[in-house]
């Protein structure tokens, strides 16, 4: 008689950023790892916070100031990265639109929501709302945390929408971002993406579809 495996849980906890370019890429190739591992493991993602530009102003900043700024004012590197970010989303599948990705932008409201969406809904719907808000910013170069977009997201996560327009319109999810971002801080975690595997297998950076089902089999392996 043939005997089946069942598929092994594994969590998967992500840190990572709206409007960082990597950690969408990343996301992209982890998502291409768990269906070639379909039925060999069965994931749970949990999204944390991170800021990466806690003290961007409302409305932003020009894409192309912020990477000369922060690019040492490089105009090659600039250039270069731009098109290493748009080769690696093609190779795994994510769409990065950069002729529409104009500005970035401060975050701190949607990671709120995310942490929300997390709380009260689960897992699941947090991942849709981080997929929704990857899209909107990526593919059509929205700002992730206005009231409309934000919104928008909420729906298309099949979220409630009154509750999230409650949390829009307060402070709620402050202090706990907050504390988030901190705690990541004392785990050793300065930027991302990062990835974490059953609490245990620490990885950091965009990987490629290779280097997570090896790690994927490893966590399930142990």
């Amino acid at each position: 008689m043939e005997r089946f495996m069942a598929a092994v849980a594994l969590r998967i906890d992500i840190v990572s950023d709206i409007v960082c370019p990597w950690c969408y890429v990343g996301y992209g190739a982890l998502k291409q790892a768990l269906k070639q591992l379909e039925g060999q493991v069965d994931a749970t993602i949990y999204w944390h916070a991170y800021e990466l530009n806690p003290d961007m102003p409302s409305g932003g900043e020009l894409l192309e100031d912020y990477l000369y700024r922060v690019l040492a004012h490089n105009d090659s590197l600039r250039q270069a990265v731009r098109q290493e970010i748009e080769a690696q989303a093609a190779l795994v599948g994510v769409p990065i639109d950069y002729e529409r990705v104009k500005r970035v932008y401060n975050t701190f409201d949607a990671h709120r929501l995310l942490l929300w969406a997390g709380a009260t809904a689960g897992p699941e719907a947090q991942t849709a709302l981080q997929e929704a808000l990857f899209e909107h910013y990526f593919e059509d170069g929205d700002d992730p945390c206005s009231p409309e977009v934000l919104l928008t997201a909420v729906v298309q996560a099949g979220l409630d929408t009154e509750e999230a327009l409650a949390i829009i319109d307060s402070d709620i999810g402050r202090d706990a971002v907050q504390a988030n971002h901190q705690r990541l801080h004392e785990m050793g975690i300065t930027s991302v993406p990062a990835w974490i595997i059953n609490e245990h297998h620490w990885l950091q950076g965009a990987l490629s579809v290779e280097e997570f089902v090896q790690a994927l089999n490893d966590a399930a392996n142990v």
